[in-house]
């Protein structure tokens, strides 16, 4: 393994004990799908999946046929629902990979179905419902109910499932959910006098997993709750459910040196120091995902104690004053996410300092820093 002075450690039994909590928020005939779509949450899907795999995970959901591959040739049997949009030159692939693709069109069913038969093969469905997301999917009415039907008639395509996804469940208070659900329950009633019913309903994502119990179905389907994070920062204060941050952001100190009083840093010179400063860099900055709108305004830990970032974070490197321990040396490792001694740096601390989401901070870490998996 090659290792940079900058890498990130994933905890394994993190993320086993958040499945764990996860799955007793839900019945036992509910079943689980884990979503490890964009490497994982930047955690690495490979990897991740063997822990779902050891947890009695069956089922895993990605974004794109790519993702979906990259499982299938790392070992990964099991059904894999490709939750978005799939261009027709991927169809081919997908069928002799045995993925699962979401459909919300008759002409893409008819290619998708011609393909199938083919290379002799019968390829499983999703159908894809908008219950009030504005994105992907069928409008719940008696319209798309006829598309849905001609669908189900395809002989190279197996209906398997219907799904949908929720706007704003992880504002619990908030109606809108509940409003989501009655479409998309309506409109599954409606299928089902029109003779057409599904193995597999879902809808619940990680925050509905955790506050809607009702929304369960068949099957859940938790993503940023699997890793540790919560699907907003205010459900952290007060939690319905214990989550261990599985991911950790570390680095050692490249250079350490004293700067005079009244020296600019970094690009642009915005930052001066205003008295003699034990400056040290870092040898990672915003190509690694470490967000330039943390420049002048982040913090790293340093054996337990919050060290600023100063002047602006570069493609590959940033600086921090570290005069709050008097002393360092090349090498000592920071801490730019996680726990240090007494303190925590959390993502969804970074992400409001920059005016994001979590999500967007652990998904943003680059692929060229190396993944070190513990326990």
């Amino acid at each position: 393994m090659n290792m940079r002075a900058a890498w990130i450690e994933i905890s394994l039994s993190a993320i086993k004990k958040n499945v764990s909590n996860l799955k007793a928020k839900t019945q036992d005939s509910v079943m689980l799908m884990g979503i490890i779509k964009a490497d994982g949450y930047g955690h690495g899907s490979v990897q991740v999946a063997k822990v779902l795999r050891e947890q009695n995970v069956g089922r895993f959901g990605v974004a794109t046929v790519e993702e979906g591959l990259e499982l299938r040739k790392n070992a990964a049997t099991e059904p894999i629902l490709i939750l978005g949009y799939t261009i027709e030159e991927d169809y081919n692939q997908a069928v002799r990979y045995d993925l699962t693709l979401a459909l919300y069109d008759y002409g893409q069913a008819q290619i998708l179905d011609q393909c199938a038969r083919a290379m002799g093969k019968k390829v499983k469905v999703h159908i894809k419902v908008d219950s009030g997301m504005g994105r992907l999917g069928y409008q719940p009415e008696e319209e798309s109910i006829k598309e849905i039907l001609k669908i189900t008639q395809l002989k190279n395509l197996e209906v398997e499932g219907i799904f949908s996804h929720f706007a704003i469940a992880d504002s619990p208070e908030d109606g809108y959910t509940e409003i989501q659900f009655k479409r998309f329950s309506g409109f599954l009633e409606m299928l089902k006098k029109a003779g057409v019913a599904f193995k597999t309903r879902h809808i619940a994502n990680s925050a509905a997993n955790i506050y809607f119990p009702q929304t369960h179905l068949d099957m859940v389907r938790p993503g940023i709750a699997l890793y540790g994070q919560y699907p907003d920062a205010a459900l952290a204060e007060n939690p319905a459910i214990e989550l261990f941050p599985a991911m950790t952001i570390k680095a050692r100190l490249a250079h350490v040196k004293t700067v005079p009083k009244g020296s600019p840093l970094s690009y642009g010179c915005t930052f001066t120091t205003t008295k003699d400063t034990l400056v040290g860099t870092v040898p990672m900055g915003y190509a690694d995902g470490i967000p330039r709108a943390l420049s002048n305004q982040g913090e790293v830990l340093v054996k337990g104690v919050r060290c600023p970032i100063i002047g602006r974070v570069c493609m590959d490197q940033f600086m921090v004053d570290l005069s709050a321990l008097g002393q360092a040396k090349v090498n000592d490792e920071i801490v730019f996410m996680g726990q240090s001694g007494d303190d925590r740096i959390t993502a969804d601390e970074i992400a409001a300092k920059v005016g994001t989401i979590n999500y967007e901070i652990v998904t943003g870490m680059a692929g060229r820093l190396t993944r070190v998996y513990l326990d």
